[in-house]
This record gives C-alpha cells, sequence and structure tokens, in this order.
C-alpha cells in the first residue's frame, strides 16, 4: 500500500475528526455563555454600531470616531457589533454565544494550519492549550 491510498486516508480520517469534534467542543463549553451581561465599553460600542454609517466610518477614521486615539484602529470590532446587533437585538447572550463560536472555530483552523506546519500531534497539544 502507498503512503497517501485511500484505505489510510480513511484510517486516519476517523481519529482526526474525534479530535477535532472534541477540541471544538471543549472550546465551546470554555467560552459558552453563562450569566451573560454588557460590561465595559460594551455600552459605547453596541449603540454606536447600530448605525451603518458609523460601522463604515470606523474603516477610514479611528474607532467610534475619537479623535487623539489614532492608534486605536478596529474597524472589524465595529463591523461584527452590526452585525450581531441586528442578530441578537440587545441580548447579551448572543454576543457571548457568538463569541463562543469564534473562539471554537478558531481553534479548529489553528489545528489545521499547525497540523500541517508541525504534524498533528504537535497540533493538537497547541489547540488544545
Amino acid at each position: 500500500m502507498n503512503p497517501g491510498t485511500p484505505e489510510q486516508t480513511d484510517a486516519a480520517t476517523g481519529p482526526r475528526r474525534l479530535v477535532t469534534a472534541l477540541l471544538f467542543l471543549a472550546a465551546l463549553a470554555l467560552y459558552w455563555p453563562v450569566a451573560t451581561w454588557f460590561q465595559g465599553d460594551d455600552y459605547i460600542a453596541i449603540p454606536y454600531a447600530w448605525e451603518w454609517g458609523r460601522v463604515w466610518h470606523d474603516f477610514t477614521g479611528p474607532q467610534y470616531g475619537l479623535t487623539g486615539h489614532t492608534l486605536f484602529w478596529r474597524p472589524l470590532i465595529t463591523l461584527s457589533f452590526a452585525v450581531e446587533g441586528r442578530l441578537w437585538g440587545g441580548s447579551p447572550w448572543g454576543y457571548h454565544l457568538t463569541n463562543a463560536l469564534c473562539h471554537a472555530l478558531n481553534t479548529v483552523l489553528l489545528l489545521a494550519v499547525l497540523g500541517r506546519l508541525v504534524g498533528r500531534s504537535w497540533a493538537t497539544r497547541a489547540a488544545l492549550l
């Protein structure tokens, strides 16, 4: 049997899928929204992002229209708040759920990228961290 034949690929796919699913579920459980509420700059960011004009402005200027904070440029955060606002309204739980899903997907992405760079065993350890 040559390396990379369908028989070898199928034999490795099952455990890989299991590890990937377990890592996804572990990350999701770790970040699962429990007793959620808004805090900090959420009270500024979420209402600010409700107007699409402000969202697009953050791509060309400082975030939240602040002056004197030119290094504070994170337009994707404002965009994500705008999209989540349309999805979840004023429910903090929905925002935290989206955050948990993003962390879980990033764990799987890290596993996939590092699996190609350093091997599956080390990639799994890194993704667990």
